[in-house]
């Protein structure tokens, strides 16, 4: 059944976000050649959308203009007359272009089309966290129980809330009756940033057993917000990046790594036992979740290929979750052959599902190295989102001075379908290699130091993992998990927010972005509400060139960031450019216990996580919306769902986009307001 909405409202302009659809004005886009620029165009490399005007300015009977290819069935070009020629792109591809005479020398230009990309983003109105504990905290060590004093104090979990608008936000939890507690508001003035402790005894899931319980925070705000989870500590270092509800899918593949049966820790003590998790919370009352373990879990159920009872025929079961109710899944965590990576999760309503490992061991052991194990957590992107090529990433920083072992990255690839196919990997290191994939298997790659490209024959998704690198010289990271976002998901705008020194003595932080992009030159950034300045202000610490086979205009960089000296006070991030980009952030910590100068005192973790992307299916929607504007005091608009495949219409948003985040400059319009209560056609969808 095709959903329509009926509103009434007040306002004389209004935006529509429908349904994870988004618009876009045809741009005209101006090349220039000649003159002082001579025996070249400027732009030479254009990234436009299909609909967008090219315009080249200059005197074509001097430098005569020609196309030299351009994709299947778009229109060829041949200019040597006149002042100006424009061109209006029609389809997707690159097209290249030269003068007939001086290409040899450089006057060349590469033009780059895209189609729009539907979809919402990161930035939402609600979202459900989750949190999955560290077990490193649980374990007391007799002999020196005055750690255990240091561990619970630097043991933080945020919410870390980024607002381009003067906005409200609430936050709250949920009693064993699944009703809503502790509700609080906070107002967040434009531009503005959060930095909200969560309650952890509200969240904490018991991980001896499997049961359901109401352990999620529940974040709603009245405009757009970027949300990101960060947890804290001696090895309790971990971050995801949050998706709306909006955004939430029905079938995930769980990311998380080989249980560690207390292998790689400091002192002995603490070597115990940890394992691979993931968590589930409903957004709607009455969900039916089947779950596919991949490994034997604590509460019995078999796994397809590890633990008691398998062999290798899935075992599926399911669970019923209300609103806000948690189902905790946990491998045992004795045996490191067991790995609860690859399991399948599947819905009749749209899920969070949040994955990790309490304390993983991830690299080698190298004469430097103290403690290699550390949290990790991610939340999953659903399999709608998932793609098959444009995976593009670049090492994490190294030490220094690398170790033995240990250093460079890990990467894991996931398929959510059982039939086979080939993901195509490409790095300096290797040059190119094939890997086969299907649903339960998870192939990995081991000690990458240099940029990875990955495409496929079917939809896969891709996770990176951070080895341990410990040396004479920090940063010294601790293992972390980090989701490759491809490029058809990359977005032109990001805000994040680098943690606060929690102690300026005793630790040491090394906060890092890593930004992937063809207009590096383009991308601006602004540092606590302040004038944007150029992105290569920033320290680079080191710089990827030629990272894709695809396209060779990608470049990657390291930036250095420089954490604020204020104790207790976080630094937000925007970045911001006219091309899409990507951006990913982590932070390695160094905390000094008791005796900040010696080094067996020394504990390590890092956290990682993408700065944001875009959600979309790559498919555009299909809609009919009709306002009646006859008189200004009383607007009515309907939005009918008009595609053949008929999907329903999921939201409707009415927006004020003032600083352009979902649409281009001058396409904002002024946002409405409602004056009346929403009504609904009888069985209709809410928004």
């Amino acid at each position: 059944m095709r959903q329509l909405f009926l509103y009434s409202l007040s306002s004389l302009a209004l935006v529509l976000l429908v349904a994870s659809a988004s618009s876009a004005t045809p741009k005209k886009h101006i090349i220039f050649f000649g003159g002082n620029l001579g025996f070249h165009y400027s732009p030479d490399n254009l990234e436009v959308i299909v609909g967008d005007t090219i315009e080249w300015n200059g005197d074509f009977t001097k430098y005569g203009l020609q196309s030299v290819s351009v994709p299947s069935g778009a229109t060829s070009f041949k200019v040597d007359s006149v002042l100006t020629f424009q061109y209006v792109v029609r389809k997707q591809g690159e097209y290249t272009y030269q003068n007939p005479v001086y290409y040899s020398i450089g006057m060349t230009g590469t033009i780059k089309v895209d189609t729009i990309r539907h979809g919402l983003t990161n930035e939402g109105r609600e979202f459900y966290l989750g949190m999955l504990y560290p077990n490193f905290n649980t374990v007391m060590y007799l002999s020196k129980s005055q750690y255990v004093e240091y561990f619970l104090k630097y043991f933080k979990v945020f919410a870390m809330i980024n607002s381009h608008y003067g906005n409200e936000v609430k936050i709250s939890y949920f009693n064993e009756l699944g009703q809503e507690v502790k509700e609080a508001s906070y107002l967040v003035p434009a531009n503005g940033f959060l930095r909200l402790p969560l309650d952890t005894g509200m969240m904490q899931m018991d991980t001896a057993s499997e049961h359901t319980a109401y352990r999620s925070c529940h974040i709603t705000s009245r405009f757009p917000v970027t949300v990101e989870y960060l947890s804290i500590g001696a090895c309790a270092g971990g971050s995801y990046l949050a998706l709306p509800i909006l955004s939430l899918g029905k079938k995930y593949v769980v990311s998380s790594y080989n249980d560690n049966p207390g292998e790689g820790a400091i002192f002995q003590a603490f070597a115990n036992y940890s394992a691979g998790e993931f968590l589930i919370i409903a957004t709607e009352n009455n969900t039916i979740v089947r779950i596919t373990p991949t490994t034997t879990t604590v509460g019995g159920h078999r796994g397809v290929k590890t633990g008691f009872g398998s062999n290798g025929i899935p075992h599926p079961y399911q669970v019923v979750l209300n609103k806000g109710e948690c189902y905790l899944v946990r491998s045992d965590g004795h045996d490191s052959e067991q790995d609860i990576s690859g399991s399948l999760v599947e819905s009749t309503n749209p899920i969070v599902v949040i994955a990790g490992h309490e304390n993983a061991n991830i690299g080698g052991v190298s004469p430097y190295s103290l403690d290699v194990r550390d949290f990790m957590i991610e939340q999953m992107i659903p399999y709608n989102f998932w793609d098959s090529s444009g995976y593009i990433t670049i090492p994490l920083a190294e030490s220094k001075i690398q170790a033995e072992e240990g250093h460079g990255d890990s990467y894991r690839f996931f398929a959510f379908d059982s039939v086979n196919f080939n993901i195509h990997l490409k790095a300096s290191v290797f040059g190119t290699n094939d890997v086969s994939i299907r649903s339960f298997s998870v192939p990995e790659i081991h000690d990458i130091t240099d940029p990875v490209e990955a495409f496929g024959e079917g939809k896969f998704s891709m996770m990176q993992y951070d080895e341990r690198s410990h040396t004479s010289q920090g940063p010294w990271p601790a293992p972390s998990m980090m989701t490759v976002i491809p490029k058809s998901r990359w977005k032109k705008f990001y805000s994040l927010l680098l943690s606060e020194n929690v102690d300026v003595i005793h630790m040491l932080t090394y906060p890092y972005i890593n930004v992937i992009s063809s207009h590096l030159d383009d991308i601006t950034v602004s540092v606590n509400q302040q004038n944007p300045k150029p992105l290569n202000s920033l320290p680079v610490h080191q710089r990827f060139g030629g990272i894709s086979s695809q396209d060779r205009s990608l470049i990657g960089v390291q930036y250095r960031l420089s954490p604020s000296l204020e104790f207790g006070q976080p630094d937000a991030y925007s970045l911001q450019s006219e091309y899409p980009f990507m951006v990913y952030f982590y932070e390695m910590r160094d905390v000094s216990y008791l005796a900040p100068a010696s080094a067996t005192e020394k504990m390590f973790s890092e956290y990682a996580a993408p700065a944001g992307m875009q959600l979309n299916t790559g498919v555009a929607p299909s809609f009919n919306i009709s306002i009646d504007s006859s008189n200004c005091t009383s607007w009515h608009f309907c939005v009918t769902d008009t595609s053949k495949t008929d999907p329903g219409i999921k939201s409707v948003m009415l927006i004020d986009d003032p600083d352009g985040v979902y649409f281009e400059p001058g396409e904002q319009l002024k946002n409405v307001s409602f004056d009346t209560l929403l009504t609904y056609l009888p069985n209709e969808l809410r928004p």
